[in-house]
């Protein structure tokens, strides 16, 4: 698998959602139809790892079962510095209830293989596929999507909205900068209280 590490080009001004959408997005993707490789319940994880740890699609694309420490407390999971776009190593918290899942999910893959069969470049055109089922829209009425991106919006949102301070919230978000962290939270287009993730 070749690593990455590259700017990010956003395409377009993305946007959160609220929790209870957020909710709807994560069971749509639960009970839906298999979107290329990847199955109903692996869109859910996926989702709900993005939004729990902030991994961007492509650093999702590179985890592996051995990527996961799920006997720590908090349970966690390490990106590799060559899918990582700041070039770093990075071992993130994950909730007790997504590790439980996770853990599940995890008992017969094989070390050494991706985790998620992830379609390459397809992330925007799968959460679609999900947006739509649980009738949530792509874009709102000021021209702003909600793509697998978004997701990553989603942690710092959420972390804002329940009072974490702003340098807490950069590191979670793995920024350089406060400014970049900024941009990525969106306060008062979702509630203070975090979804299950």
């Amino acid at each position: 698998m070749a690593g990455y590490n590259v700017k990010e080009d956003p395409r377009h001004e993305r946007r959160t959602v609220s929790v209870e959408e957020l909710r709807r997005l994560i069971e749509a993707a639960r009970t839906g139809k298999p979107y290329k490789s990847m199955t109903g319940p692996m869109r859910a994880l996926c989702y709900r790892l993005a939004v729990a740890s902030g991994l961007r699609y492509k650093e999702i694309q590179s985890i592996m079962p051995e990527s996961f420490n799920l006997d720590a407390r908090p349970a966690s999971v390490t990106v590799k510095a060559a899918y990582a776009k700041n070039g770093q190593t990075s071992t993130l918290p994950i909730p007790g209830d997504l590790a439980d899942d996770l853990a599940s999910y995890l008992a017969d893959k094989p070390h050494g293989k991706p985790l998620f069969p992830l379609p390459h470049d397809k992330g925007a055109a799968m959460v679609r596929t999900d947006l739509e089922a649980a009738g949530v829209p792509y874009e709102d009425a000021s021209g702003r999507f909600f793509d697998f991106h978004s997701l990553r919006c989603e942690l710092a949102t959420l972390a804002d909205a329940a009072g974490i301070s702003p340098r807490v919230v950069q590191k979670m978000m793995r920024h350089s900068k406060l400014e970049m962290t900024g941009r990525y939270t969106r306060p008062g287009l979702s509630t203070s209280k975090r979804p299950q993730a």
